[in-house]
């Protein structure tokens, strides 16, 4: 009976779900080599995680001779389930690059990751791809919060700032709960299940009915709640407040620490690092800001990039804004740049959304002449 319904699902080319990330001693969690995941619930795309363990085609750890290599480090939007992989941020920068000598663009984005995650990322499983340029993206709307403990439920490492000196609290391992002990990176068990998810459909359509039970479904929101909803809850508002409760301001402390440790991180080995502060979606529409600013008149859409721009060139680190591009983008043409389907305006970037990011990043990276110290020649 089964099988069976395994070869009707093959034939009329039904596959769902799959298993991607399993646990990891530095960051807490990772991608597993060679996993497939069928990602439906927001936009749609296949994502395959290559050998090493990132959502990008295959290469190799060394370095090819005359290639310039551009690690892009970033949560969720970077590594884009929403959308093919041709369409993400790191192919359309890739493509966008090429033209003018070879280059290389490693896709290490993660879903649900802090900074502080993709420092430890960055140290430990980027940085021996031998990346000629580090390039990462801030996704403020939940990037601070996931950077204190106390704001983030999240089994995940956190860093505690005192007398301006990180401590890296790794206290995730110690959890002992069956879950993450059968997620551990050399849980046989766990392998054997993901690859079961991802490969046989029968599976994948059983975990992809589980995610949609436990997860919330995303409805389109009363209109008097806007500004609520697109942040997710009444505490992330926190974030345009120029003057936030405590715990908020230890986590925008501990986050610029982090930026400044992971410049360090690079400099050391005399590699460019580059920031680029996302746009959140309710920034860049006018209706939106409009409705926002209506429902919640203290905050400041534009008070999270403004702080993070000041910060970087106050510390030397090369940035690039993508409100303003994306808000010109969006009154010029009409076109959201965020959602799909009946949740256009919010959410992740769709396909036009990496494309501008990409064209910005691109025009950014060569106006800086931060290609031009190790750019290559096709010839």
């Amino acid at each position: 009976m089964l099988i069976g319904v395994e070869i009707v699902l093959r034939i009329l080319g039904i596959q769902m779900g799959g298993i991607i990330a399993m646990s990891d001693p530095h960051t807490g969690s990772t991608h597993i080599p060679n996993r497939t995941l069928v990602h439906d619930s927001e936009g749609f795309a296949v994502v395959r995680i290559n050998s090493h363990g990132f959502r990008d085609h295959e290469t190799t750890r060394e370095k090819p001779p005359g290639t310039f290599r551009i690690a892009l480090l970033g949560d969720s939007f970077v590594e884009a389930r929403q959308v093919a992989l041709e369409h993400a941020v790191s192919e359309q920068l890739e493509s966008l690059l090429k033209p003018g000598g070879r280059y290389e663009v490693l896709n290490f984005g993660m879903n649900g990751f802090s900074t502080a995650q993709e420092r430890l990322r960055l140290e430990h499983f980027a940085l021996p791809f031998d990346p000629d340029l580090v390039v990462l993206c801030v996704t403020f709307t939940n990037d601070i919060r996931d950077n204190h403990a106390d704001l983030s439920s999240s089994a995940r490492p956190y860093y505690t700032l005192a007398d301006g000196q990180l401590t890296l609290d790794t206290s995730f391992r110690d959890q002992k709960g069956w879950m993450s002990r059968l997620r551990a990176g050399d849980s046989r068990s766990w392998r054997i299940a993901s690859w079961i998810a991802s490969n046989v459909r029968l599976a994948g359509v059983a975990v992809e009915a589980l995610r949609s039970l436990t997860q919330r479904k995303r409805h389109n929101p009363p209109t008097g709640e806007m500004a609520e909803y697109y942040t997710g809850s009444k505490r992330d508002l926190n974030i345009y407040d120029k003057d936030p409760p405590e715990e908020w301001s230890d986590a925008w402390a501990v986050t610029e620490a982090l930026f400044i440790d992971i410049k360090r991180l690079c400099d050391e080995r005399d590699i460019p690092f580059v920031a680029v502060i996302q746009a959140s979606s309710q920034q860049i529409d006018s209706a939106a800001r409009a409705h926002f600013a209506a429902h919640a008149p203290p905050l400041d859409l534009d008070h999270p990039e403004r702080r993070l721009s000041a910060f970087f060139s106050a510390n030397h680190i090369a940035h690039v804004a993508l409100g303003s591009p994306f808000r010109a983008y969006r009154e010029k043409t009409g076109q959201y740049l965020h959602g799909f389907g009946q949740h256009l305006g919010f959410g992740h970037w769709n396909e036009k959304g990496h494309e501008l990011a990409a064209q910005t990043i691109s025009q950014f990276l060569v106006e800086q002449n931060l290609l031009e110290k190790h750019s290559v020649s096709t010839d």
